[in-house]
């Protein structure tokens, strides 16, 4: 004869926080950064005008990656907590028998009324559109003082009247550079599609452009040495107005969310 069983209440389990999601984004933002680095000093070197508008765009993604760490990083801190609660309630279950103790099933739920939670809640409304604000008016600058008018950058002015310098060895930085770019960026989209690091889209949207850029730079310059100058200083213009009609989707989409 079957003996009863009792029920006992069940919970969906919850899964350990997974890192991989902040690797992602640490290891775009470095990538970036060293690129930044690397595409300003060969922009001094070569007095290049599409290499120094490079420059600025690469900047521009670091602070994409950054936003993409802070978010993930918080959201990590708060599936943490919720996982700490619900093995707390779950040895108090254990010990009496099954019986509900401090904590119901809605209780885990609710969880943005802990101290991460509260916390991902101000960076999310305070912290991220500050630095959105922050990362659209730097877009906006770059732009500005790349094209050749009156804000144009004085340095980025004086290489528009001189040929590129060492235009074959730019070439080959600038074609690593593309690359390893677009790895990161085909990284970063493949991961998004997992809806815990949905946050790592902006950041691999924004290194596939920054390989576009850096491609066409290569292009560009292979008709510099080819005495073709002129492809060279439109594809720098080019990146200027890109840098501002991101400026512009940057507070439109921050208009939007408000």
């Amino acid at each position: 004869m079957n003996q009863p069983t009792m029920n006992k209440p069940t919970t969906t389990p919850l899964t350990v926080p997974d890192r991989r999601g902040e690797a992602a984004a640490l290891l775009g933002g470095i990538l970036s950064l060293i690129a930044t680095v690397v595409v300003s000093v060969l922009a001094v070197w070569s007095s290049s005008t599409a290499i120094w508008a490079i420059s600025f765009q690469m900047l521009g993604t670091v602070g994409i990656w950054l936003l993409s760490l802070i978010q993930l990083h918080q959201q990590r801190l708060v599936a943490e907590e919720r996982l700490d609660v619900a093995e707390l309630e779950r040895q108090r279950r254990d010990r009496l028998g099954g019986a509900q103790t401090i904590f119901e099933e809605q209780d885990l739920s609710q969880m943005d009324m802990l101290t991460m939670g509260r916390r991902l809640a101000w960076i999310e409304r305070i912290v991220v559109p500050i630095l959105a604000i922050g990362v659209g008016l730097f877009h906006l600058a770059a732009g500005l003082v790349v094209l050749p008018w009156r804000w144009q950058l004085l340095a980025i002015a004086e290489t528009g009247s001189s040929p590129v310098e060492h235009a074959s060895v730019v070439l080959f930085f600038v074609g690593a550079i593309a690359f390893v770019s677009f790895m990161i960026s085909r990284y970063a989209l493949g991961m998004s599609k997992v809806a815990q690091w949905s946050l790592l889209r902006a950041g691999g949207d924004f290194a596939f452009g920054a390989s576009a850029t850096c491609l066409a730079a290569a292009i560009a310059l292979i008709f510099e040495i080819g005495e073709l100058p002129l492809v060279e200083k439109y594809l720098a213009y080019a990146i200027g107005v890109l840098l501002i009609i991101i400026a512009i989707e940057t507070a439109i989409n921050f208009i939007g969310d408000f």
